[in-house]
């Protein structure tokens, strides 16, 4: 559950969190490389760290607590976001032209 040991990792791209203990993601903030990250079905409920993750292409957070997610409005390299089974309800300030959200 602790991500913390992943926060030297600047070159990764990929990375599947899916089904752990994750709920904090703060250690992710200087992943700045990262394309893809998979969070669905973690403790997961404040994405504010993932605000300067510009090369972010493809987020989930299904099944997670987040219920805010305007902290990602800045993502512009975002093309799909996964947000089903989530508390989030307002989506309005990620709609952009190339950016599919799947859910809520």
């Amino acid at each position: 559950s602790d991500v913390s040991a992943l926060s030297g990792l600047t070159a990764l791209q990929e990375l599947y969190l899916s089904g752990t203990g994750v709920s904090d993601v703060s250690a992710l903030s200087g992943l700045t490389a990262l394309q893809e990250l998979y969070l669905s079905d973690t403790g997961v409920s404040d994405v504010s760290a993932l605000s300067g993750l510009t090369a972010l292409q493809t987020l989930s957070l299904g099944g997670t607590k987040v219920s805010d997610v305007s902290a990602l409005s800045g993502l512009t390299a975002l093309q799909t976001l996964y947000l089903g089974r989530t508390g989030v309800s307002d989506v309005s300030m990620l709609k952009r032209k190339g950016l599919t959200i799947i859910g809520p």
